[in-house]
């Protein structure tokens, strides 16, 4: 996906040095080149340096893992598949900036020789943000699934049916690929779709008409079983019990 960034710096630096450092040093992505015997940085570009928070300075002769650059999997893991294949390919790995904050990038390398001197030239592209929206809808995605109320969720220009949770469909008894697409009204009892009508959108009170009987047989139950427990402990006092 963001490897053609990578193949473009090799086309260049085969081409013309001056050329491929012109690209290399403006290039909006975080590059890298690094020596593959000891894994010093020999060249950064001005994105790498923002990136990470440090000045060029800081970063070339030194290496990732003595400025505790990388997260997970570790340098180990990524170097062993460049060795093993010549290159990586758009590889999830997780980074520390200089402020300790770890950051989700695609990782692309591919080795090359930089004046006789096996090198690496790497290029990241920061998916943090993708990253934790992607988590973000799967955590929804499992509170939808697994609650324990029925939760249903409708297309409010065509009053459909989008998605019934589990919850929803067993309440329903219908299952999910029955209501996808369903009319709301229908999944009301007779007596609330005659309250709702052709009404666009169904009002709050259809649902407080169907609720309010249920939260007043469930006092009136309250009650009766309150009443029998005073008249129980009274029958027991009265016996002397």
């Amino acid at each position: 996906r963001y490897f053609c960034h990578l193949e473009q710096s090799i086309h260049l630096m085969r081409g013309s040095e001056a050329r491929f450092a012109k690209v290399f040093d403006r290039s909006p992505h975080p590059k890298s080149i690094t020596r593959l015997s000891d894994s010093c940085f020999l060249n950064v570009n001005q994105a790498f340096s923002s990136f990470f928070g440090y000045a060029r300075e800081a970063l070339v002769g030194h290496t990732a893992v003595e400025l505790d650059l990388w997260g997970e999997p570790g340098r180990d893991v990524v170097i062993s598949q460049l060795r093993r294949a010549g290159q990586v390919r758009d590889l999830e790995v997780s980074v520390r900036l200089k402020s300790g904050e770890l950051r989700w990038v695609l990782l692309s390398m591919e080795m090359i020789d930089l004046d006789g001197e096996p090198s690496a030239l790497s290029v990241l592209t920061d998916v943090t943000e993708q990253r934790r929206a992607e988590q973000e809808v799967k955590r929804w995605a499992d509170a939808f699934t697994h609650c324990a109320h029925g939760i249903a969720m409708g297309d409010a220009t065509t009053n459909t049916l989008i998605a019934c949770n589990p919850a929803m469909q067993k309440l329903l008894g219908l299952g999910a690929e029955v209501l996808a697409g369903r009319p709301i009204r229908e999944s009301y009892i007779e007596h609330d779709r005659a309250r709702i009508g052709g009404r666009r959108c169904v009002g709050a009170e259809a649902l407080r008409a169907r609720v309010r009987p249920l939260v007043e047989r469930q006092a009136d139950a309250q009650r009766l079983l309150g009443n029998a427990l005073r008249e129980a402990v009274e029958q027991s006092v009265g016996n002397g019990c």
